[in-house]
């Protein structure tokens, strides 16, 4: 299989050999063929995705005392886009907000991975992000998203939890940009639940491009 992909590429038939543990090619083999096409580039996203987040899988980490208009807002403003959205905490049945609202959870750790969606949302509210901050699930949820160039989002609290998953040279929204949406290589926070509409539009953007092939450190977290 390694002489076969030899023949498309040397490098890459390289890079194989060492990955699965067997001799690598001696000889270059292939056409040489040094044309690029758009078309067939997933970095190159733009060429293809046409700026939407139509049929998008995002998942919602969340406990127990999360923000329930928060996570409505969210939702509704992802749903309208034509995405889909689950939510995902420990175990399934009924979730309480802090402010006494329920909502059902549609997946837990041990039926859901990072690796069947294409973006992660946290929502705020300090139980609900205390009670996260425990569970190795959900940090390594966040971590495997990351680590794949995948949109992540968060707000109020939320914050905390990306920031306990050591993200590398990330940008996060604080005190001093308490009236502002960061976004930083794909990373969307607002500290502010009163820019939840420009937070929506941001993380929104980052959804439609897919991956952020610019997160140069992401091999330095653990997934």
């Amino acid at each position: 299989m390694v002489e076969l992909f030899n023949n498309v590429d040397n490098e890459l038939a390289i890079e194989i050999a060492k990955g699965v543990g067997v001799y690598a090619p001696e000889q270059k083999e292939g056409t040489q063929v040094m044309k690029e096409s758009p078309n067939v580039s997933q970095e190159r996203t733009e060429h293809t995705v046409k700026n939407t987040i139509k049929t998008r899988k995002i998942a919602i980490l969340v406990a127990d005392g999360y923000d329930h208009t928060g996570v409505k807002q969210v939702i509704q403003a992802l749903n309208g886009g034509g995405a889909h959205t689950d939510i995902i905490s420990k175990y399934r049945g009924m979730l309480k907000s802090s402010s006494g609202e329920k909502l059902e959870v549609n997946q837990n750790y041990l039926t859901a991975a990072s690796v069947m969606y294409d973006a992660v949302y946290v929502p705020g509210g300090k139980e609900s992000i205390d009670t996260l901050k425990t569970q190795g699930d959900a940090i390594n949820f966040i971590n495997e998203a990351f680590r794949h160039c995948k949109p992540l989002g968060a707000t109020g609290e939320g914050i905390e939890l990306l920031k306990a998953a050591n993200l590398p040279d990330i940008k996060f929204a604080g005190q001093k940009s308490a009236d502002k949406v960061v976004s930083d290589k794909g990373v969307v926070t607002s500290k502010n639940s009163e820019n939840i509409g420009s937070f929506n539009d941001s993380f929104i953007a980052a959804i439609a491009k897919h991956r952020h092939w610019d997160r140069e450190k992401k091999e330095q977290v653990p997934a």
